[in-house]
């Protein structure tokens, strides 16, 4: 049968064709079989399963040709609809150590360990999504998680080498030109 593309959602990777029946038929891009993705008033050739389009491939002059103006998510190819990417992948484990990096900041080695990767997965999925033009929200969950733990860290490991005297008194006399009126409050905090 024959018919027409209504809606399609890159983010759920679903759809309506209308038939030239006259019936609306959803679908998914599991069953998408043309070289480009679905967009709007495409024309497609489909095989109708009671309300389901399946195996679907695009005719006549909608067949795939894409305007070179068009975004770079309307021409990516229907197997990146259907597949996690690396880009997603990377974005979500960044996420995923990001969470024991911002509980775990205060332990020394690890925690630094487990930012440096957090933040280097995040940081890749985050361009390579963007490159790609692909969703990014875990990506950017991953670069903010880790980057909230590494200010802490920075912060309080900062904070006990002046308590501990690591830091020479040459030090501490910058850290007073640059916090100036409020370095009583740190000498204060730090003891």
């Amino acid at each position: 049968m024959r018919g027409q593309v209504l809606d399609f959602s890159a983010q759920t990777n679903a759809g309506v064709i209308s038939g030239d029946d006259g019936q609306r038929y959803s679908f998914t891009s599991v069953d998408w079989h043309a070289s480009n993705a679905p967009r709007v008033s495409m024309r497609v050739d489909f095989e109708p399963n009671g309300n389901t389009a399946t195996n679907i491939y695009a005719v006549g002059n909608a067949s795939g040709a894409v305007p070179s103006t068009a975004s770079p998510s309307v021409a990516a190819p229907a197997a990146a609809l259907r597949t996690n990417s690396s880009a997603s992948t990377m974005g979500i484990a960044g996420m995923i150590i990001g969470l024991p990096a911002l509980i775990l900041f205060w332990v020394p080695a690890f925690g630094w360990i487990l930012m440096v990767a957090g933040l280097g997965l995040s940081v890749a999925g985050l361009v390579m999504g963007k490159q790609r033009a692909e969703q990014v929200g875990f990506a950017k969950a991953g670069v903010v998680l880790n980057s909230i733990a590494l200010t802490i860290t920075t912060f309080v490991t900062t904070v006990a080498a002046i308590y501990t005297g690591f830091l020479s008194k040459s030090v501490w006399g910058l850290i007073e030109q640059w916090t100036g009126p409020i370095s009583p409050v740190i000498k204060w905090f730090v003891g």
